[in-house]
């Protein structure tokens, strides 16, 4: 049995190993001022089954995948023996006795009882310290009256300074350095003795690992971290002979070995406990600099302590989700979103906003790239510091910021000059996004030495190198002495600061990833309709610059070695750019001859941006070209590149870009704008050339990216917008043409991804430089359309605005294979049995698994918003309660259903028993779709706009009656107005406007009558002086 407990706001399982295995993990967010630990856990044994620091080389327990997880975690995880007058047994053992799992957002704990003993276990992370811990609480409730003996702990404990590959490759060897110090404080601090690397310069480490464990009397239990006293002759730590057999007061008399052996973390301790009386205690397990800093921490760790450890954790959770609160008829609903919200910010991360002194900077923390135990193939990263991020992709980040302008207004702005100047002007952008860094104005060095009593030289020091605000924040408290508050010398030094984007090449270029720049601009739209200008013309956008280059068609078109035309090796490190620009790694952008940075404003990065997209259309104008070695979106399809691959949905987006581009120009045609020159002679050669051929338009693109390879001129053009708005239409009717081609080519439903045949071709002459294949020219192409994908028409719903075409595009859809009738969800994609492994590894997935015709729930939502943009209101709401996962039987999705997942095992998986199943949870882009569904459903498309110059706010729900709980449902907006929306008769919204509101706040109540508030008012909206807004619908 599973059931949603509403007062404590966990999500419990009965008997929960025996369920379906599932795998998930605590948020790892300490706070601002604190340093996070990763804990990733499954449904088996005692839950946790690898935690530690910064990335899997700082594991405390090692990392493992997902389903070794499943198999290793009830021996090598947690363990808890017991031992009641005399008779032994371990709790979440082997028995099979009843036992209960509670999921809470920031917790997470196991509930057994087994012989007359009631055995609870609930693990937290430790939040706003300055070392990062797991504790573990345990709590032992006697049926009768009872002696209790009793070890519990970690079986598997590994000492600081072992890497990954020495935790599963060298383990043998490793021990040689292991060393567990202060034993005599009943805290091990475990650690290499020295550093391990064999090279001829070694340190001692000062870093280790401990545990404590803390009991209700205040009192230290023993540690215990030699495993043979317990385990004997059991290596395999089945059974705890010594413990069983021996007598309790001679068992913890035994010595202990520090050295050369595999360690672990256990505590143990003895009671009388009356009936039905409790013994509680908890256990701490962390990382700390040196050991002498962590004895003087210790001085403070009684049980009252933990105790507000546990308080603080759940607070502080709840609290950082509290912008998401949603009160509907439907509980699991209101949950799923704050979940959602949760870990959506955990990909994207949390804007915190730095007050600066020419503006101020937005710093997002918390964000991680989406690495757990079913995603074992990255190598996530969580930085141990104060303000933590980590390391992310391109798309994720972007995507998952796309909501940010909803609840931290100042990031709108923020994050799309972040995302628009990485991308470069070849249209490509690096893959690897490695958060902020701030650079300090050393003419401000008197602003702060001031308040410095003691260390001004070393900060002085440690501000002429780039920074992060939680590393100077560590540096100031362990360093400097001064008179005010190290966070209040924190955010005076950021005032003065400049901050920098960090990111890198990674592994390759995608086709996709300039596209979710548009939803940025969409949502920033939808609260500063007003600031348009602002926008395009006050915002210096630079070009990233890329020590990857794009070969031209001469190199990477050849033959392979089975002699049949490919597109192969298309990207090479271009070493003359990296010598003649000395680029390094992090930030570095294009410059003019000059030698300063490029800098142009958003109206002309996209307009270059709608040009060299359209440079990059396939021979036919239908799909923009996969040229650059790596697909779109579906990563599985990685074979498309080398088949001249191309995809429509990225078309899709560029008439979007087209349509803001149009609309842009038209209400700024008077307006004169400098463009540099050579943007400006690409965009305007194109659209002289844009109807002779393919080959020509290569010759165009290929011409400026040799041109623009290492400089840009310093010349600009002066042109007024009505000047250009012409040529921009005369792209955009290219794109629309190559659109209806593809819908065409698809018989009513547009395909999503197009592959070309070289029908005709000669050699040149040429090799290929790396691949050294013959290269070829080639003259003629044949167009193959893919089976359909779900990905294209979910773009292209968004953008109809007439219903009835869009409800024919859902009817091919639902007629095409792509939907899964059995249990209502919709796939990636119709069979692809017909198709060759050519297409990349989703053909060689298994059907109905992965990116290979599941239900890969990202994508479903982005059709679900498809559906609702265009107007389909009904079958959106049929469709939710089959695909949304709140609305699912949690045994047959495998967890809870307040989770999102990457995707659903669909009907034609040749296993029947994870049909309907979720795997990959949590880290995915689905969370920021759910969040844009929400506020579409409930606050309309368009929330706030610019009408005869006055901003507009209006309430535009578009629910269906069952959200509504007697006759209401409410929202929060802007992170601190809560918004109700009154349905006195209880219908469908549809069709309804509202007929007035009331704002209100501590000190007022106004009520404004019709359907919109405009001028003053909507600006107070925005300008957040109301902390309510009831919406009343007629």
């Amino acid at each position: 049995m599973t059931y949603f407990n509403e007062e404590t706001k966990e999500f419990i399982f009965e008997n929960y190993h025996k369920l379906k295995p599932f795998a998930s993990f605590l948020p790892g967010i300490a706070g601002k001022n604190g340093v996070p630990m990763w804990t990733y856990y499954v449904n088996r044994g005692q839950l946790i089954a690898s935690f530690g620091i910064e990335n899997k080389d700082h594991a405390i327990l090692d990392f493992t995948p997902a389903n070794l997880s499943y198999r290793n975690t009830s021996v090598n995880g947690f363990r808890t023996f017991l031992k009641v007058n005399d008779q032994c047994f371990e709790p979440f053992g082997t028995t099979d006795s009843n036992r209960k799992l509670f999921i809470g957002r920031n917790k997470v704990s196991i509930e057994e009882t087994n012989n007359d003993v009631q055995t609870t276990v609930k693990y937290f992370h430790v939040t706003e310290k300055k070392y990062p811990g797991l504790v573990s609480k345990v709590q032992f409730k006697a049926l009768k009256d009872m002696k209790l003996s009793f070890i519990d702990g970690l079986a598997t404990f590994w000492p600081y300074g072992t890497g990954l590959y020495a935790q599963k490759n060298m383990s043998n060897l490793a021990v040689a350095w292991f060393d567990v110090f202060n034993q005599e404080n009943h805290i091990p601090f475990m650690k290499n003795r020295s550093t391990t690397e064999d090279t001829e310069e070694i340190s001692a480490l000062e870093a280790g690992n401990f545990y404590v464990s803390v009991d209700q009397h205040h009192k230290r239990l023993k540690p215990i971290y030699d495993s043979s006293i317990i385990f004997g002759y059991q290596n395999e730590l089945a059974v705890p002979h010594v413990f069983n057999q021996m007598p309790y007061d001679e068992f913890i008399r035994q010595n202990q070995a520090s050295t050369n052996q595999l360690l672990s973390g256990f505590s143990t301790h003895e009671v009388h406990l009356r009936k039905d009386e409790t013994y509680t205690f908890y256990t701490l397990l962390g990382s700390y600099s040196n050991l002498d800093s962590l004895n003087e921490s210790a001085r403070h760790w009684d049980f009252n302590y933990f105790e507000s450890l546990e308080a603080l954790s759940e607070s502080f959770i709840e609290e950082l989700v509290a912008p998401m609160d949603t009160q509907t008829n439907y509980p699991l609903f209101d949950q799923y979103m704050k979940q959602s919200f949760l870990d959506n910010l955990l990909r994207g991360g949390f804007p915190y906003i730095f007050k600066g002194l020419n503006k101020d900077h937005v710093y997002h923390t918390y964000s991680r790239i989406h690495g757990d135990m079913e995603r074992e193939y990255n190598n996530f990263y969580i930085e141990p510091r104060y303000y933590s991020h980590g390391n992310g992709s391109y798309r994720d980040v972007n995507q998952n910021r796309r909501n940010d302008v909803y609840f931290v207004k100042e990031a709108g702005i923020f994050n799309i000059v972040q995302f628009l100047e990485l991308i470069q002007l070849d249209g490509h952008n690096p893959l690897t996004i490695e958060g902020s860094r701030f650079t300090f104005n050393q003419k401000y060095q008197n602003k702060l030495l001031e308040h410095v009593v003691k260390g001004e030289n070393k900060l002085i020091d440690y501000l002429k190198k780039p920074f992060t605000p939680g590393s100077l924040l560590m540096f100031i408290e362990n360093n400097i002495e001064t008179n005010i508050s190290p966070q209040t010398l924190l955010d005076l030094i950021m005032y003065y600061t400049d901050q920098t984007t960090q990111s890198s090449f990674g592994t390759g270029y995608w086709s996709d990833h300039w596209i979710y720049n548009l939803d940025l601009i969409e949502q920033y739209l939808a609260i500063f309709p007003d600031k348009i200008d602002f926008m395009l013309f006050d915002q210096p956008i630079k070009f990233y610059q890329s020590k990857m280059s794009v070969y031209p068609r001469k190199y990477k078109y050849v033959l392979n070695k089975e002699g049949f035309p490919r597109q192969l090796g298309g990207l090479y490190e271009d070493k003359e750019k990296v010598k003649s620009l000395d680029l390094k790694q992090g930030s570095n952008f294009h410059k003019f001859t000059n030698g300063k940075t490029v800098s142009v404003n958003l109206y002309s990065k996209l307009l270059h941006l709608a040009t060299i997209k359209t440079a990059s259309l396939d021979p036919m104008g239908m799909g923009v070209m996969m040229d650059s070695e790596k697909p779109g979106w579906n990563d599985a399809m990685n074979g498309l590149p080398a088949i001249f691959g191309s995809g429509t949905t990225e078309t899709i987006n560029l008439a979007r870009l087209f349509k803001y581009l149009i609309e842009f120009s038209h209400l700024f045609k008077s307006k004169t704008v400098s463009i540099q020159s050579d943007i400006y002679d690409f965009f305007t050669n194109l659209t002289h050339h844009i109807d002779d051929g393919f080959d020509k338009i290569q010759d165009i693109r290929e011409s400026f990216d040799a041109k623009t390879n290492l400089y840009l001129s310093d010349a600009f053009v002066d042109i007024t917008i009505a000047q250009l708005i012409p040529l921009i239409e005369r792209l955009n009717d290219y794109i629309h043409r190559g659109i209806k081609n593809a819908f065409e080519l698809g018989k009513g439903l547009i395909p999503t991804y197009l592959t070309f045949e070289a029908t005709t071709y000669q050699k040149n002459g040429l090799r290929h430089p790396h691949l050294n294949l013959e290269c070829i020219d080639v003259t003629n192409w044949k167009v193959r359309p893919l089976p359909h994908y779900l990905e294209a028409p979910s773009h292209y719903l968004k953008s109809m605005l007439n219903v009835i075409d869009a409800h024919s595009v859902h009817q091919h859809v639902k007629a095409s294979g792509i939907y899964d009738e059995t249990l209502g969800v919709y796939k990636t994609s119709a069979s692809l049995e017909d198709e060759t492994l050519e297409i990349g590894r989703a053909r060689a997935f298994t059907k109905g698994w992965l990116e290979r015709e599941s239900s890969f729930v990202h994508m479903s939502y982005k059709y679900l918003i498809g559906m609702f943009k265009s107007g389909l209101y009904d079958e959106f709401y049929k469709d939710i309660k089959t695909s949304m996962p709140p609305f699912m039987d949690p045994l047959v999705y495998g967890r809870s259903t307040l989770e999102n997942v990457s995707f659903i095992a669909t009907s034609n998986n040749p296993n029947p028993k994870v049909h309907g199943q979720g795997f990959v949870a949590r880290l995915t882009g689905t969370t920021s779709e759910a969040m844009t569904l929400m506020y579409l459903m409930f606050l309309g498309k368009q929330p706030f706009s610019y009408k005869e110059n006055k901003l507009t706010f209006k309430v535009n729900p578009k629910v269906i009656k069952d959200f509504f709980k007697e006759g209401r449902l409410s929202f929060k907006f802007l992170s601190h107005i809560t918004i109700t929306i009154h349905n006195p008769h209880h219908v469908d919204t549809f069709n309804l406007n509202v007929t007035h509101y009331t704002l209100s706040n501590q000190n007022e109540r106004i009520k404004i009558q019709g359907d919109s508030i405009l001028g003053e008012h909507a600006d107070d909206i925005r300008n957040l002086k109301y902390s309510h807004i009831d919406a009343y619908l007629g």
